[in-house]
């Protein structure tokens, strides 16, 4: 059994991000085998001439195989003064290893933790396993192996070109002597074909065609048009898979696959005409990219609410000077996750008078009273300087009288709140020379406090 845990929200999962980006730029320098992605193996194999047969090894269950010492140990060696790092390389190597080395879960109740290799759900465990590989490819592997073997690997999935007078078993055997703990599977091609990463290799008279793969278990299950989703997106999802189309099939299959991403989206009510224009941007995207006309970053980024006049904006900006990005309000953990506390009743504003002088503290909250006033016996617990009710009371020794602290007014809406605020702290005498969050003219003020005569009264300790 291997446990898949998720990192997210652990005591290391930011620092693993950081670690991670560093990590990443040492991949492909200590083996050549090492592929990016999908597109890498093209380029490579896209022109050969296909005399030899067809192969794929499968490491069995690697990150679960590679121990931790080991892959601390490799990126000692690996790593050096000269390596692009944050901090200084022995720093490094321990602030990887205090996170590789935390790798406890909770099962049915029960705490766990895994003892000897990298868990599955770490983001750095993907690179140190890379890396891993990459080194014992370099010193175990393609020295034991054939030298007209062609070797290519993405992660725990290896390509192999064998020709056609070796044993490709022989080789399996051969390479699952070599390492106690790394084991590999085969699979040889049918019918001159052979599925590897995203891509079905064929042979036809010694020349390589592409497919786009999908595997057996494939249930196309994608974004339907009526979800609550910006239109971008949905735009941007089709356009991709129309990307993957004209960037692996061979011209005889592109066509074909062209034709099944129309029927797939259609299915999910895309209309037909919003498909066509994808797959123009499609072309145009795919052409830029082979003229190397690639679109510059924008300096800045707006963002606006989802709705069709950000749309219509976003086409009409020049994205030279910033791009238009939309954000929508509800999502499925607005909708779903229960408030930490209920603005319903509790948001306000409130008064605390003092009990000496004639000053008083007047805020608005989102809160209750109760959460407020024991903030504020903490700030002053703490002596923290920084807080105004804490420097008026080291000033004149003057303390707030929380017992007779006082929500005036409710109120739901955080501007009007704040306008009120603003309001009640021009006619108190209140302890903060701020006028609160909004600078309002005396005219609106004017408007305000007939509305308001009971707060007025409660926090008026001087004249009007």
């Amino acid at each position: 059994m291997r446990p898949i845990t998720s990192g997210i929200g652990s005591a290391p999962h930011s620092l693993a991000g950081v670690l991670e980006k560093y990590l990443s730029k040492l991949l492909g320098t200590i083996s050549q085998a090492h592929l990016k992605h999908s597109g890498d193996l093209l380029n490579r194999i896209r022109d050969l001439d296909m005399s030899d047969n067809l192969a794929s090894f499968d490491v069995t269950a690697l990150f679960t195989n590679v121990p931790v010492d080991q892959a601390i140990d490799l990126l000692r060696r690996v790593i050096n003064d000269d390596t692009e790092l944050p901090v200084p390389c022995q720093e490094f190597v321990s602030l990887v290893e205090l996170c590789v080395s935390y790798k406890c879960f909770r099962f049915e109740d029960k705490k766990y933790k895994q003892l000897f290799v990298l868990a599955m759900g770490s983001s750095l465990s993907a690179v140190l396993a890379n890396l891993y590989m990459e080194d014992l490819e370099s010193r175990r592997i393609l020295s034991n192996i054939p030298s007209s073997v062609t070797w290519m690997r993405y992660v725990d999935d290896i390509l192999v070109i064998v020709p056609k007078n070796l044993d490709v078993r022989g080789i399996l055997n051969t390479i699952n002597t070599l390492e106690p703990t790394i084991k590999f599977t085969l699979e040889e091609e049918t019918d001159n074909q052979l599925p590897f990463l995203d891509v079905l290799l064929r042979t036809d008279e010694n020349r390589l065609s592409f497919k786009v793969y999908r595997k057996p278990t494939y249930k196309n299950d994608l974004l339907h048009f009526f979800s609550h989703h910006n239109t971008r997106i949905k735009r941007r999802v089709v356009i991709g898979f129309f990307l993957r189309a004209y960037r692996i099939s061979s011209l005889q299959f592109l066509e074909e696959e062209c034709t099944y991403i129309t029927n797939s989206f259609s299915s999910l009510h895309f209309p037909p005409h919003f498909i066509r224009d994808c797959r123009k941007r499609a072309t145009r995207i795919l052409n830029k990219t082979n003229t190397n006309q690639v679109e510059e970053k924008p300096p800045s980024y707006i963002v606006l609410p989802v709705s069709n006049v950000a749309t219509n904006v976003s086409k009409k900006f020049d994205r030279k000077l910033a791009k238009i990005s939309t954000s929508s309000s509800i999502t499925i953990r607005n909708l779903i996750q229960k408030p930490k506390h209920d603005s319903g009743t509790n948001a306000g504003i409130y008064t605390t008078p003092y009990g000496v002088c004639d000053k008083v503290y007047v805020r608005e909250t989102a809160r209750s009273l109760d959460i407020r006033i024991t903030e504020h016996k903490n700030a002053r617990r703490n002596d923290d300087c920084k807080n105004a009710r804490v420097q008026h009371t080291d000033d004149v020794g003057h303390l707030m009288k929380f017992n007779e602290a006082k929500l005036v007014i409710k109120e739901d809406d955080l501007r009007q709140r704040k306008c009120i605020e603003a309001a009640l702290i021009s006619v108190s005498n209140n302890i903060k020379q701020k006028s609160g969050s909004y600078s309002i003219s005396k005219l609106l003020i004017n408007r305000i406090l007939p509305i308001l005569e009971t707060a007025v009264t409660w926090c008026q300790q001087v004249p009007l």
